[in-house]
C-alpha cells in the first residue's frame, strides 16, 4: 500500500467513526470510479497527482455532491462543495488559486501532487463531516491548511468571467442597454456618494478579498508616501490590474484602491453579457452606432510606424460592437466593443481602432453614481489635453487657506523641493478642473524637473484637493522611479526630445516631461500672473446638492447644449452587484479628447474642439490650425 493510499484508508477511518452521513473517498480517481459513488451523499476526490483541467472534469461529471482533497506543495486545499444546485466550482476555485503564482503556460494544465499531513486528518474530517451532513453549510468556500495543519482558513470564491457555469452569459441587446436614471441623494455637495451598508466598515474588504481567490487578490499599503496609499491588485483575463487608492486615513486609501480595481476588472472585458454584434460602422449606420471618426484617431503619419498597433479606421471596416444608453437620444446605440473595455485583444475578426484606457470608467453604488465619476473624467482628461495640445495659458489658483489637507501636500512637495502650483483648466463642459504641476526649484540637472496631474468635481475645492493629491504622490512615486533608471534607460528618455515616437508607455510620458529640456513646453503656464482666490475663478460654486442625479443629468444636458452626445456602457459585474451592490460604468462622450498613452496612438484626429474651445475661451487669439500644433507627447500620468 502506497502513503497515499495508507492516508485515504486512514480518512475513511476517521470520517466512519464520526456517524456522519455516508462518504465515499476515492483515492487516485478517474472516471471510471465514479458510477460506483452514486449511493454517497458526499463523494471525496482524493488524487495523487493532478492537474486542474483534470480534476475540474471529475467534479463535473461526479453523480451527486462531491468535494476535492488535493495537496500543492505544503498546502492542502479543500473544496469547494461541487454538484447539483451548488453554487462552488472548481474550476473557478483553481483558477483563481493559480492565478496568484504567475505560471508559465496554461497553468489549469500543470501537474501537482503531495500528500496531506497525517496531523491534519481530525480537521478535515471534521469540515468533510460538516459538508456532507450540509452541503450548504458554506456554498463556494475552499478550505486550505497550510504546513502547521492545526490552521485552517476558509476563502469565497469569486466566479470567473470566463467559466460559462459560474458566469452564464446573455447576449447583450439593445433594450438590456437601457437606463432610465432614478434620484439617488446624497449628504453633501462635496461627498457626492450614496450609502451603502453593504461596503461599509470591513465589509468590502472581507467582500473583495478572501486569500487570493476572490476578486482582488492582494491589498497593499505603500509606506513613506505624503498621505495613506493603497494599491490593490486584480485579475481578469489573466491581466492583472491595479487600483491605487489616496486618502486622509488609511481606511480611505483602501476603500478607494478596492473601488478601483473592481472599476479596472469591469472595465476589462463584458462581464455577464455576450458580445454579438459584428459588423462595419456604414451598416450600421449613426442611427444605431457611433462613428467611431467622431472618438478621436490617430494620426495617419504613424500608421506605418513599428510602433502602431492599431488597423487604421474605414467606415467599411467590420469589428464587434456593444450596445450602450445615450443619455442624450435616450435610446440604445451601439459603440466598438474595444472602445467599451479596454482589456480586449485585437484580432483579424475583431480590429481595434483606437488604443483605449480606462478614460471615462467609474464605480458606485447605482449606475447614476458609476456613470457620474466616469464622466468628471471624461471632462477632466479632455480639459487637461486641450489646455496642453492647445498650449493654452491658465488662471493660477491659491487654494483655500481652511483646506489642511491641500496646505498639507503644498509643504510636503516643498519640503522635497518642489512648488506645487495650481491651474483653472475649466472648459466650456463647465465642471471644474484642476491641473497641478509640481515644479522643481533649483536648476540641478537630476531628478524629476516636473510632475503633472489633475482633478475634476462640482466642488472646486474638492477639485484642488483631488489634483493636490495625485500630484503630491505620484511625484514621490515618479521620484522612486527616477532614482532606479539606468544609464541606457537615461539615454532612451532623453532621445524621446528629438524622436517622440520612442514614447511608449505611461512612464515614458512622466519621465520625458520631468527633463529639465522640456521646459520650455509647458512655459505657457509659468508666464502668467500670480495665484488668484479660487472664489474669483468660480463665483457661486459649490451649488448646493442634495442628488447626485441632478448632477449627472445636468452636466449631460450641458453638454448636448455644446453639440457633445453622452452614451453610458453598463460594464457591471453581476456577481459584484450581488454581494455588494455596485454598480460599473464606461462613459463615452464622442468629439472630446480622450487619453491615450503612447505617442503614435495619440488621438487628437477627428475633434474639432481641439482647434476652435481655445479660441471661443478666449485663450487662443483665432481658430487653430491642426498643422501648426506642436502635439508634444502629453506628461498626464
Amino acid at each position: 500500500m502506497t502513503e497515499h493510499s495508507t492516508f485515504a484508508a486512514a480518512l475513511r477511518a476517521k470520517l466512519e467513526s464520526t456517524s456522519g452521513p455516508p462518504v465515499v473517498v476515492l483515492d487516485g480517481p478517474t472516471t471510471d470510479d465514479l458510477d460506483t459513488t452514486a449511493e454517497a451523499d458526499l463523494l471525496v476526490l482524493l488524487p495523487t497527482t493532478w492537474t486542474a483541467a483534470d480534476l475540474t472534469e471529475l467534479s463535473d461529471r461526479a453523480p451527486g455532491p462531491s468535494i476535492a482533497l488535493r495537496q500543492d506543495a505544503a498546502v492542502t486545499v479543500l473544496g469547494p462543495v461541487v454538484g447539483p444546485g451548488q453554487p462552488g466550482c472548481l474550476r473557478c476555485a483553481e483558477h483563481a488559486r493559480l492565478r496568484m503564482l504567475t505560471l508559465p503556460g496554461d497553468p489549469m494544465l500543470l501537474t501537482f501532487g503531495g500528500q496531506p499531513s497525517p496531523t491534519s486528518l481530525p480537521l478535515l474530517a471534521a469540515l468533510i463531516t460538516a459538508v456532507a451532513r450540509d452541503p450548504n453549510i458554506a456554498p463556494g468556500t475552499v478550505w486550505t491548511l497550510g504546513p502547521a495543519a492545526n490552521v485552517v482558513s476558509a476563502h469565497q470564491v469569486a466566479p470567473d468571467p470566463d467559466c460559462p457555469r459560474c458566469h452564464p452569459m446573455l447576449d447583450d441587446t439593445a433594450a438590456g442597454a437601457t437606463f432610465t436614471p432614478v434620484p439617488r441623494p446624497v449628504g453633501t455637495s462635496s461627498e457626492l456618494r450614496a450609502p451603502n451598508p453593504a461596503v461599509e466598515g470591513d465589509r468590502l474588504n472581507r467582500a473583495l478579498i478572501t486569500g487570493g481567490f476572490g476578486t482582488v487578490i492582494r491589498l497593499n499599503d505603500i509606506d513613506a508616501a505624503p498621505v495613506p496609499l493603497a494599491s490593490a491588485v486584480t485579475v481578469a483575463g489573466g491581466r492583472h490590474e491595479y487600483g491605487y487608492g489616496r486618502g486622509a486615513s488609511v481606511a480611505e486609501a483602501r476603500r478607494t484602491a478596492l473601488f478601483e480595481a473592481v472599476e479596472r476588472r469591469a472595465a476589462l472585458r463584458p462581464h455577464g453579457r455576450r458580445t454579438v454584434l459584428r459588423a462595419s460602422y456604414e451598416d450600421l449606420g449613426p442611427q444605431v452606432a457611433i462613428d467611431p471618426s467622431t472618438l478621436g484617431l490617430s494620426d495617419p503619419r504613424h500608421h506605418g510606424h513599428p510602433a502602431f498597433r492599431l488597423t487604421p479606421y474605414r467606415p467599411d471596416a467590420v469589428t464587434n460592437w456593444v450596445y450602450g444608453w445615450s443619455m442624450t437620444r435616450e435610446r440604445a446605440v451601439a459603440v466598438p466593443e474595444h472602445v467599451a473595455y479596454y482589456g480586449l485583444r485585437a484580432s483579424r475578426s475583431a480590429p481595434h481602432f483606437v488604443d483605449e484606457r480606462s478614460n471615462g470608467c467609474g464605480t458606485g453604488s447605482s449606475l447614476e453614481e458609476a456613470a457620474l465619476y466616469g464622466l468628471f473624467e471624461v471632462v477632466e482628461r479632455d480639459a487637461f489635453l486641450l489646455a496642453w495640445h492647445a498650449r493654452t495659458p491658465l488662471h493660477r489658483v491659491a487654494p483655500p487657506s481652511s483646506d489642511e489637507l491641500t496646505w498639507h501636500l503644498v509643504q510636503k512637495t516643498t519640503r522635497a523641493g518642489y512648488d506645487l502650483q495650481f491651474f483653472d483648466a475649466t472648459n466650456d463642459l463647465a465642471l471644474p478642473v484642476v491641473l497641478s504641476l509640481a515644479l522643481r526649484r533649483d536648476g540641478t540637472p537630476a531628478g524629476l524637473h516636473a510632475y503633472f496631474s489633475a482633478g475634476a468635481h462640482p466642488d472646486p475645492r474638492v477639485a484642488l484637493r483631488s489634483a493636490a493629491m495625485e500630484a503630491a504622490v505620484g511625484l514621490h512615486a515618479a521620484a522612486r522611479m527616477a532614482r532606479d533608471l539606468t544609464s541606457r534607460d537615461s539615454a532612451r528618455i532623453r532621445r524621446m526630445l528629438t524622436d517622440p515616437t520612442e514614447v511608449r508607455t505611461i512612464d515614458d510620458h512622466v519621465a520625458l516631461n520631468a527633463l529639465p529640456e522640456a521646459r520650455p513646453r509647458y512655459e505657457f503656464l509659468l508666464d502668467g500672473p500670480g495665484p488668484v482666490d479660487w472664489r474669483e475663478l468660480w463665483p457661486g460654486q459649490p451649488a448646493p446638492v442634495t442628488d447626485l442625479t441632478e448632477v449627472l443629468t445636468g452636466l449631460i444636458e450641458h453638454l448636448a447644449g455644446r453639440g457633445l452626445e453622452t452614451v453610458v456602457v453598463d460594464q457591471t459585474d453581476p456577481w459584484i452587484r450581488a454581494r455588494l451592490g455596485l454598480r460599473s460604468a464606461k462613459v463615452i462622450v464622442p468629439g472630446t479628447l480622450p487619453m491615450t498613452f503612447g505617442y503614435v496612438h495619440q488621438r487628437t484626429v477627428g475633434l474639432p474642439r481641439l482647434l476652435h474651445v481655445p479660441f471661443q475661451l478666449g485663450r487662443a487669439p483665432a481658430v487653430l490650425d491642426y498643422a501648426d500644433l506642436p502635439l508634444h507627447p502629453h506628461p498626464f500620468p
